[in-house]
């Protein structure tokens, strides 16, 4: 079974709208049900932004076969470091509990007072609210989903840079 995507710019739209409706569902979810996020729960946002903003500047350019190539890396890249970011919170939340860490303090509180390299540091170190699920959403929670798209994301990166390899004669 060959997969093809829509045409790259359709492609691109279709992330960028993925990516500003998982922010805008993020956001619903902390305002209606309190589910205040966690360091990297906001992290995570802002890679799916990232992406997004990536994917408005490769859809309304349309580049050709070389500026493809180049979006469709960035956008690869974002995904990689969106798949480490939640893998890493998939870690926390699935560790023991005995070995579980302690509540922190805010990511706004880390960044005021602390250098860039030593709040990323502890973020990535995980704190107690890291370590909580919340609930789930046709039985994964809301992390293992973020995995799961930022896992699609790379995906159709992949194949933008097949696409982007093909010459147009054929």
């Amino acid at each position: 079974m060959k997969l093809t995507l829509p045409p790259s710019r359709t492609t691109y739209f279709i992330l960028l709208a993925l990516s500003i409706f998982i922010v805008a569902v993020a956001i619903y979810l902390q305002e209606t049900y309190g589910l205040d996020p966690c360091p990297l729960c906001v992290i995570q946002r802002v890679v799916f932004l990232i992406a997004g903003l990536v994917c408005l500047c490769a859809a309304t350019q349309n580049p050709h076969q070389t500026g493809q190539k180049a979006y469709a890396y960035i956008l690869l890249v974002v995904a990689i470091i969106g798949l480490l970011v939640a893998g890493r919170q998939l870690w926390i939340q699935y560790m023991p509990h005995e070995a579980a860490v302690s509540c922190g303090a805010g990511i706004g509180y880390l960044f005021q007072n602390l250098s860039t390299g030593e709040a990323l540091k502890i973020i990535f170190q995980g704190t107690g609210e890291c370590q909580t699920t919340g609930p789930r959403f046709a039985f994964l929670t809301i992390t293992e989903w973020s995995f799961i798209l930022f896992l699609f994301y790379a995906i159709v990166a992949v194949l933008q840079i097949k696409r982007a390899r093909k010459p147009k004669w054929q």
